[in-house]
């Protein structure tokens, strides 16, 4: 008799541990029927590209850290190393939102801290008293008790108040789209915190551990950074492809799960039902609470303790003869104080290549998250006119838009509060109550696509060893 396990959601997670468990089903012989369920039309989550009139337009993330090790493999695997793709080298270059102007963030300023003086001193973005405070982190007194923190609290206690205004809430915040009052230091900026630790200042470990020799690019490492030649959507393409031993049901939306009969588990869903020994939450964590909360009203709520917000990305191209004030760069943050709408902004036809001709600009711009959830609500049409509006000041654009394509992610995005590891913790422990029961996705253990690769590689081992030993119980029984 096989066991059966079902992956309700088709993102990157869920197709990643379907792959994954069917490649240990052969290694290690193992009696799975896998059957994966997603909510929408299509695979990917918010991953999805398309090549549209020879423009390849991104409508979720569109880059990923290709040297982690999980992703690496992966991408190894599925035969897409060569249609890998680097960044741009001549346009490393990231941007600030400042007085209706961009500012170039310093190089070697590592995400929140210079690591190379000369750059940061004759930076404009930081006023000569907030300049003096950031390098007086390195006298800093470090933390002595391992508590959480919130990320505004950790910038401010250790360099100030202006470089959390100027530039920490804008690049912490525009990852997540949401308030750093709230979000957890030890889950978005554990390497900072761990520095800290160790060195007693972020700026003394960054020297000492030798980050500044690994990038002189500033911003977010973007020389680490990478793509796919048709966009982050191959490795979907590639995914799905392989999941030849797998029954996947589309446009099906899980509704309850219910103790079963036959199985361990029953699942209530749009369009059937379907028994299940396993069951993998590959969803956000918001949704899972849904499904559970007549089963276990405790899992629920802790479940429903990790939020998520709805967020947009409208993609504009634009002829290049239209913009007035070009910059060579990657795109621009926008902190809270410049009083704008938009999180943030993409040049993404000079972040890589084919993404545009040479004749046009692809830019994308961010929209909503939990700082601005009632943008959400206007139509299409205002959205990108008021993504147009507020990126135009910026680089002087002269017309609008000749072509825009604008997406929607409903819980697209979760946020970790305040003791994150914890809850993700107590969520575990209250799933061992339930057999076979897992949890995996973005809501848990990283945002990023390698970070959700790794996750689900992680749990298709958990599953096939969890399966193994039913397999051992099942022979000494019948022994």
């Amino acid at each position: 008799m096989k066991y059966t396990v079902a992956i309700v959601g088709g993102g990157v997670t869920g197709l990643t541990v379907a792959y994954r468990l069917m490649s240990l089903q052969k290694q290690n012989d193992l009696p799975i029927e896998i059957v994966l369920i997603e909510s929408n039309d299509r695979l990917g989550g918010v991953i999805k590209s398309e090549t549209i009139d020879n423009f390849i337009v991104e409508h979720g993330p569109d880059a990923f850290l290709a040297e982690k090790p999980e992703l690496k493999n992966l991408l190894t695997e599925l035969k897409l190393t060569e249609d890998l793709l680097s960044t741009n080298e001549h346009n490393r270059q990231a941007f600030i939102a400042q007085n209706n102007k961009l500012v170039p963030l310093p190089v070697g300023f590592f995400m929140i801290a210079p690591t190379q003086w000369l750059p940061f001193i004759t930076s404009p973005l930081f006023s000569f008293l907030g300049k003096l405070r950031i390098a007086l982190e390195v006298a800093v007194p470090k933390k002595n008790k391992p508590y959480d923190e919130s990320v505004a609290d950790f910038l401010r206690r250790r360099f100030g108040n202006e470089l959390l205004v100027r530039a920490g809430q804008p690049l912490v915040g525009g990852i997540y789209m949401a308030d750093i009052n709230l979000l957890s230091t030890q889950s978005t900026l554990p390497q900072f915190a761990e520095l800290e630790r160790r060195f007693g200042s972020v700026i003394k470990g960054l020297v000492e551990a030798g980050h500044h020799g690994v990038n002189t690019a500033s911003g977010a490492r973007y020389n680490l950074f990478g793509t796919l030649q048709n966009g982050t959507q191959m490795l979907i393409n590639q995914l799905a492809e392989q999941l030849t031993n797998v029954k996947v049901y589309l446009n099906t939306k899980l509704i309850s799960v219910e103790r079963g009969s036959e199985k361990n588990w029953q699942l209530e869903t749009t369009g059937s039902q379907f028994d299940a020994d396993a069951i993998v939450f590959a969803l956000p964590s918001i949704l899972a609470a849904q499904t559970v909360k007549e089963l276990d009203p405790v899992l629920s709520n802790a479940l429903a303790k990790i939020e998520s917000s709805n967020s947009t990305v409208v993609n504009l191209l634009y002829n290049k003869s239209d913009i007035g004030k070009p910059h060579k760069g990657f795109g621009f943050v926008v902190p809270s104080v410049e009083s704008k709408k938009i999180i943030a902004a993409g040049f993404i036809s000079q972040k890589f290549s084919r993404r545009a001709s040479n004749d046009y600009e692809m830019i994308r711009v961010f929209i909503g998250g939990q700082l601005a959830p009632d943008l959400c609500n206007l139509s299409d049409e205002e959205l990108v006119n008021l993504a147009q509006n507020e990126i135009s000041p910026y680089l002087e654009i002269k017309s609008p838009a000749v072509k825009t394509w604008l997406s929607r992610w409903p819980n697209g995005l979760p946020f970790y509060q305040l003791e994150h590891k914890q809850t993700v913790k107590n969520i575990e422990n209250l799933a061992k109550n339930h057999l076979g029961f897992f949890f995996t996705g973005s809501s848990y253990n990283g945002l990023g696509i390698p970070d959700c690769v790794r996750d689900g590689e992680k749990t298709a081992a958990l599953l096939a060893t969890h399966i193994q030993q039913r397999k051992l119980q099942c022979l000494n029984q019948a022994v």
